[in-house]
Parts: C-alpha cells; sequence; structure tokens
C-alpha cells in the first residue's frame, strides 16, 4: 500500500510538469526534466532503503531523525491541539511540559549547533507533509525533493547565461554528478540547502539586473534558509555577493574585488573575539573538529582521517589551508575504497582530475572572467578550507561538498574548450 501512495503522488508531480511555466527549460526538453526528477526520487528512496538496512539505529540515522520527530508532534494533534500548534508554530514552544512529553522522545529537536543550524525548521516542515503522506517516510522524500529539485533548476537558471549553447551539458552535470544526486536527494538538510542556495543566488543575479519587489522576495527567502540551515554557507557566500555588486560600480579586475572582499570578512572574522568571545572563529573550528572526531570514534568511523589537533591560529590555518583544500577535492583515493559508496565517490574524483587535465590542456578561449565566475571560485575554496580543516570523516566530506559541485561543473564548461572534445554532436542532441 505505502508503494501505491509514493506512486501516486510521485505521478501527479511529473504530470504536472510540463504544464507549469517554471519547469519548462529553454533548450531542454520536458521529458528530460521528469527524468530528473524520477532519478532523483529513485535515489532518496535508495538512500532510505540502504539507511533501514545498514543503520539500524534510528536515532542515529540523519535521514529518518527528521521524519521521526516529526510525527511525534503530528500524533499530538490529536491528543492535545494546543501543544500541536506551539511546536508548529514555535509559539511558547520551549515550555517544560512539551520538554518532558515530546521533546525528550525526540532526536534532533534540541540541536545545540552554532550559528542556527536548525533542526527544527526542517522538522516543522516534514509535520505539514504528514498531512499527505499518511505516516509514510517515502512520500516525505517525494515532496522533499520538490525543494531540492526547484533549488537545481534555480541553479540552472542561474548559472544558463554563462554557459550558452551547452545547455544540455550544464543540465546534464547539475543533475546527475553521482554523489550530488545521492546525497542530494535523500531526506536529509542538504536538499533543503540547495534549495536555498538555488533561490538565493537566481533572485540575487535577477535584482543586480532589475529590482522588483517579487526578486526581493524570493532572495529574502532564500536568505532565511540558509539562516535557519546552513548558516555557515551563507557566510561564505556573502563576501561574493558583496564582492559581484562591487564589480559592477569598480573598474577593477574581477579577481582582485574578490580577494580583497574575502580578505576583508576573513579578517572579520578572527577580529570577532575581540567583540565578545562567544565568535572566536578560530575556537568554534577547533571545537567543530573535536565533534567531528568524537562523532567519528564514537560512532566507529572507518573512513577517517587524521587531522592535526593543534590549536589554530591564524598562521597554521593559513598553512593547513592547502592541505585543507586538498582533501575536500581530492579525497577519498581509489585505493581507500572499501565500500560502494566510497568506490562511487572516489571515481567520481577521478572524472574530476580529468576534467582539471582537460581545462589545461585544452583551455577555453572564450573565458570572459566574468564576476559569477569569480564568485564560485572563492565560494568553492572558502568551502573546502572550512570542511577540510573540521572534518575528518570522507564520508561527511563528500556528502557537505555536494553543495559546491553545481559551482565547479559551471566552472569547467567555461574554463574547457569543449570543441577539441569532439562532443559537438552532444551539446546539439536534444
Amino acid at each position: 500500500m505505502q508503494w501505491i501512495l509514493v506512486a501516486g503522488y510521485l505521478s501527479l508531480v511529473l504530470a504536472l510538469m510540463p504544464r507549469l511555466r517554471f519547469f519548462q527549460l529553454d533548450g531542454i526538453q520536458p521529458r528530460y526534466v521528469q527524468s530528473a526528477f524520477l532519478l532523483k526520487v529513485l535515489a532518496g528512496i535508495a538512500l532510505g532503503l540502504i539507511y533501514s538496512r545498514y543503520y539500524t539505529d534510528r536515532s542515529t540515522a540523519d535521514t529518518f531523525k527528521f521524519f521521526d520527530d516529526s510525527r511525534i508532534i503530528f500524533q499530538s494533534l490529536k491528543s492535545n491541539p494546543s501543544d500541536f500548534f506551539r511546536m508548529l508554530s514555535g509559539y511558547h514552544s520551549n515550555g517544560q511540559d512539551l520538554e518532558a512529553t515530546y521533546y525528550v522522545r525526540m532526536t534532533a529537536w534540541n540541536n545545540k549547533e552554532l550559528f542556527l543550524n536548525d533542526n527544527r525548521s526542517i522538522i516543522r516542515i516534514n509535520v505539514l507533509f504528514q498531512f499527505l503522506s499518511l505516516g509514510n517516510y517515502y512520500v516525505h522524500v517525494v515532496l522533499w525533493n520538490l525543494f531540492s529539485f526547484t533549488g537545481l533548476i534555480f541553479l540552472f537558471k542561474a548559472f544558463r547565461e554563462m554557459i550558452s549553447g551547452k545547455d544540455l551539458l550544464l543540465f546534464s552535470g547539475i543533475f546527475l554528478f553521482p554523489s550530488l544526486l545521492f546525497w542530494g536527494s535523500g531526506l536529509l538538510k542538504d536538499g533543503f540547502l540547495l534549495f536555498s542556495v538555488g533561490l538565493l543566488l537566481y533572485f540575487f543575479l535577477r535584482i543586480a539586473t532589475k529590482f522588483s519587489v517579487p526578486n526581493l522576495i524570493g532572495f529574502i527567502a532564500g536568505i532565511t534558509g540558509l539562516i535557519f540551515n546552513k548558516f555557515y554557507i551563507l557566510l561564505l557566500l556573502l563576501p561574493g555577493l558583496i564582492a559581484f555588486l562591487t564589480v559592477k560600480k569598480i573598474k577593477l579586475q574581477p579577481f582582485w574585488i574578490y580577494f580583497i572582499w574575502y580578505s576583508f570578512f576573513t579578517l572579520i572574522a578572527y577580529s570577532a573575539k575581540y567583540i565578545s568571545p562567544q565568535f572566536d572563529f578560530l575556537s568554534i573550528l577547533e571545537m567543530k573538529r573535536r565533534d567531528f572526531a568524537s562523532i567519528a570514534i564514537t560512532g566507529k568511523a572507518i573512513h577517517m582521517i587524521h587531522l592535526s589537533d593543534a590549536p589554530l591560529t591564524p598562521i597554521n590555518f593559513l598553512l593547513q589551508s592547502p592541505g585543507a583544500f586538498a582533501r575536500v577535492l581530492f579525497r577519498p583515493f581509489i585505493w581507500e575504497s572499501d565500500s560502494f559508496p566510497i568506490l562511487l565517490a572516489a571515481l567520481e574524483n577521478i572524472f574530476i582530475c580529468v576534467g582539471i587535465v582537460l581545462a589545461f590542456i585544452w583551455p577555453s578561449n572564450k573565458t570572459s572572467g566574468n564576476s559569477i565566475f569569480w564568485l564560485s571560485v572563492f565560494f568553492i575554496f572558502s568551502l573546502f578550507i572550512l570542511l577540510g580543516t573540521i572534518t575528518p570523516i570522507l564520508g561527511a566530506i563528500v556528502r557537505y561538498r555536494i553543495i559546491a559541485i553545481p559551482f565547479m561543473w559551471m566552472l569547467w564548461l567555461q574554463l574547457t574548450n569543449l570543441e577539441k572534445l569532439q562532443i559537438r554532436k552532444f551539446k546539439s542532441r536534444n
């Protein structure tokens, strides 16, 4: 019965897509859009099945936490509607009565992450899904993929103008890259992160071209989504957004404008501790590194990387940055593959390395060095350095870097002379 319900919702979404203007993409046939969404849902279902088989403790399995906690809240609607609306709305939701009755049974609600890395918003969205799902986890996977798929559509539209004549290649990389397809399709925070980043970037570029109230609302919605999901991603994008606007006003090579703004924000991050010890950037990174190491040891993580446990100072953070960047970009290596997911990630890294080599051998003579190009470069570098500094688990690195993959793919398409790769036929096939 549960699969009939899943198939029904999936069929409804696929039937509506060609009729909705948002999903009608220039240069991409509707059946490709439908196929991409179907693949995402199947990947999300596969992730749920893998977790249910190999991670039987649902309290430690990320993909089940939000669903299980949302079910506890939803069930309170019958027994105590007042409690339900308090938890759903957030109004007086920190009462001890709710803690003793509901929160004590939850695994993700009482999240103590810094910078509003909030679980409660994700749980509340799943509470709303409960009205449609009849308690079916895989229906939530279908509905959740509407968020992540929409975010990828926004990213495709944002990058399309930079990659003229390569629509199908751009679409394929954004929607079919293995780790992005797998981790971005499960009932995880990553799906909502893709939605928020896509929303923010698309409407930011529209505002930068022509201001309008709808564009402003979309941009604010993207910011809000990042604030209540992955605030550090917003912090990494913020100097790039400011630099983008600066490039439009100042006649200076874009690289130097982006370098100045990212350096300025880095200086602010280092200096924030003098305003309040709570905002000691390097201490926060040390704490996150210890937390990850503790999780890895407690969970007996197999694919663990040894990170230096020396206190972070501005100098050694700078010295560690090249190694941190390389870890996120190139690992896992193929000889570290002792499971199918790690093997896929290692093969993906080989593909990335080949792509880098091809970009050097056959560089594009049409690369304009536009502003969105440099925004992507600086965002990727700052994200990879951050992740490589604090994350000692290979699986976590593969998952957390997926937000950078659309940016990496767009850069590769700009940097590489595709005509010399003799894929003209593929580019025009549609």
